[in-house]
């Protein structure tokens, strides 16, 4: 373990982040733990290398007996280990899985080519499937449209890729939709205030503060490879998936890094749910540390215009659809143009 964490390289590779931003001296992810979030070390296992297990566990999708077989420790050790690092971990996931400004009083630069079109926008919503293990008698209710077995894991995410809020434990048989409720019920969900809005696909409902494309025409970035957007609605449609791809890639970003979200080995339904958590929350981690290599980062963060103000304020009471109207509208009069 040591050795591991004096080689930049093998750091990497084997707990998938660098050593500086796994060790101290700053205020990084073993420090975090241990000070805020209960982990700690015995005489026979320090913590620092129960949480090097933990990351090589869920950035590799080994199974406790090839951790046991890795660290030559007893099975039973191994197993306490990683359950203890596990709830630390998800204690950890609530202070860091949130938005960074909850009054949303910033457009982001990935927005401004559109301003102030899209400047009530906050962030983009999807579900992705996380492969599971479940038992027999719940194994129908996990299938999803694919045929295996899966979590259907909702996220909330921003335009710096990083997720504010996860939602885990719906069977991969239930419908976007009403998972998407079930999370409304959650204590920690960041609804969009007054005027603000979350980008969806054509798989959620109109909802108020949920921004979906126009349905019945071309969405999909893909379907725009060899022809354009022939009217606005296609225009609207291929704008919108272009921002909200945000989220695919931020799935993929994550589940590349952490490969236990590609598949999960045989653990119980609730320690699989914490490790789904876990790991969106070690994606933030890792975003937060390399956010700003430099000083002027954050200055490409720009606060919201008067005008931007009131063009957010004067959409707060139109519905979904009108709001959509008038950006389509908008699109075509500022010249984004038609194929």
């Amino acid at each position: 373990m040591e050795a591991s964490l004096r080689d930049p390289r093998r750091c990497y590779e084997n707990f998938r982040m660098n050593s500086e931003t796994f060790h101290k001296p700053f205020h990084k992810l073993h420090t975090i733990l241990v000070v805020n979030h209960g982990l700690q070390s015995t005489q026979e296992f320090g913590s620092i290398e129960a949480l090097g297990m933990f990351l090589w566990a869920c950035g590799h999708k080994q199974c406790m007996r090839q951790v046991k077989e890795r660290l030559r420790r007893a099975l039973g050790t191994v197993s306490q280990k990683f359950g203890e690092v596990l709830r630390a971990m998800v204690s950890f996931a609530d202070t860091v899985i949130m938005p960074k400004d909850p009054t949303y009083s910033t457009v982001h630069p990935a927005l401004r080519t559109y301003s102030p079109l899209f400047d009530g926008c906050i962030g983009a919503i999807d579900g992705t499937h996380v492969p599971v293990c479940v038992s027999r008698r719940s194994h129908d209710d996990y299938l999803n449209m694919k045929g295996w077995p899966s979590q259907n894991v909702l996220a909330v995410v921003d335009f710096d890729m990083r997720f504010t809020f996860v939602g885990v434990g719906m069977a991969g048989a239930v419908h976007d939709m009403a998972v998407l409720r079930e999370g409304w019920t959650a204590r920690t969900f960041p609804h969009p205030p007054s005027g603000r809005y979350y980008l969806v696909d054509s798989g959620y409902a109109k909802e108020r503060g949920y921004l979906g494309p126009h349905r019945h025409n071309r969405y999909w970035k893909k379907e725009f490879k060899y022809r354009g957007p022939e009217h606005l609605q296609e225009l609207f449609n291929y704008h919108h998936s272009k921002l909200r791809n945000v989220v695919e890639r931020t799935f993929g970003v994550a589940k590349n890094k952490w490969q236990m979200l590609k598949g999960m080995p045989n653990y119980p339904t609730e320690k699989q749910c914490g490790i789904i958590v876990s790991c969106f929350a070690l994606h933030n981690f890792v975003r937060d540390e390399n956010a700003w290599p430099s000083t002027a980062g954050p200055m490409l963060v720009r606060p919201l215009s008067e005008y931007s103000n009131q063009w957010v304020e004067s959409n707060a009471e139109d519905d979904m659809a009108t709001l959509r109207d008038w950006i389509t509208t908008g699109l075509g009069v500022m010249g984004f143009g038609l194929r």
